[in-house]
């Protein structure tokens, strides 16, 4: 029975890398008579309605689906908010992005034709996703600095990791401050609140890398079952030095940053005024934001050790 893959391409992902990276699968494929089909995104939602298409659970459609995703985080997360059955999809990564943060945390293999062959030994495991209420999050999520850098990162002229670390350390000139009230799933399976104190980040990961490189996680594991709730208080050292710590994943022992692990996280300001937030890099924004771990329910292929 003939195999086939559904290439679900971002070209203008990393400002033109996935276009790149698609010029030299299309002919690799061929080359190896790999039956396959392209569907090409040419705007945001695309990816989510490809996805969505590929995998409704219909009689026609009830049968094993193996999507390959060709963009950055975003087009990954994209196809990750369409999807209907995830009892017929296999999903795999190629990375054609700007970070690629996500697939860095994998190990994915950079080059895309390597990639590929590791997706051709059909190697395969189970990972969690973060579900939100009208979205799901492959990576991390968030609100906090994270967000003011995005602001940044998105005006500048040329994109790539240091132009993200350059914006980082501009937002950090005047960082805001803001008091959320944060809730996380405890052990007993209560919904318990954080101190409030000053907010300067606080994410919530399923991967550990955001930014193009910062390990704001470092001890993230994608199939655990659980959430990392990474918070950072008011730095008590000089900004700068703690985004230094930050670059190197050196940071979780200062005392003004609080890991947890745990299932559940909902976030609100205090006034219940609406704020921002970033789903995999892609700014949102609403009243409250409210994730929880879903544990071992997409089936990606493994990159091969």
């Amino acid at each position: 029975m003939t195999t086939t893959y559904h290439i679900i391409a971002n070209p203008v992902s990393g400002k033109g890398t996935g276009k790149k990276v698609l010029s030299r699968i299309l002919p690799y494929l061929k080359e190896k008579e790999i039956d396959f089909k392209l569907y090409m995104t040419s705007k945001r939602g695309d990816a989510k309605d490809f996805a969505k298409e590929l995998t409704l659970n219909s009689d026609e459609q009830n049968s094993r689906k193996n999507i390959v995703v060709i963009g950055g985080d975003g087009t990954f997360s994209e196809v990750l908010a369409g999807v209907e059955n995830f009892d017929i999809l296999t999903l795999g990564f190629i990375m054609g992005g700007t970070g690629d943060d996500f697939g860095t945390h994998m190990g994915l293999k950079k080059d895309p034709l390597k990639a590929f062959d590791d997706i051709l030994t059909g190697n395969t495991k189970y990972i969690d996703f973060i579900q939100l209420k009208d979205s799901r999050c492959l990576n991390i999520c968030g609100t906090g600095i994270d967000v003011d850098t995005l602001i940044r990162y998105e005006k500048s002229t040329r994109k790539n990791k240091l132009t993200y670390f350059i914006s980082l350390l501009k937002s950090l000139r005047k960082p805001s401050y803001i008091e959320y009230d944060i809730y996380f799933e405890n052990e007993q399976g209560e919904m318990e609140k954080l101190p409030i104190a000053p907010c300067l980040v606080v994410s919530v990961c399923n991967g550990g890398i955001f930014g193009g490189g910062i390990p704001i996680s470092p001890h993230s594991i994608t199939n655990d079952g659980y959430l990392d709730l990474i918070f950072s208080a008011k730095p008590t050292n000089n900004v700068y030095v703690a985004a230094m710590k930050l670059k190197k994943g050196k940071h979780l022992h200062y005392p003004y940053i609080t890991h947890i692990k745990t299932k559940k996280v909902t976030i609100q300001t205090q006034s219940n005024k609406e704020f921002t937030y970033q789903i995999d890099g892609e700014m949102t924004k609403g009243v409250e934001f409210a994730a929880e771990i879903i544990p071992n329910k997409l089936k990606v292929f493994a990159a091969k050790i």
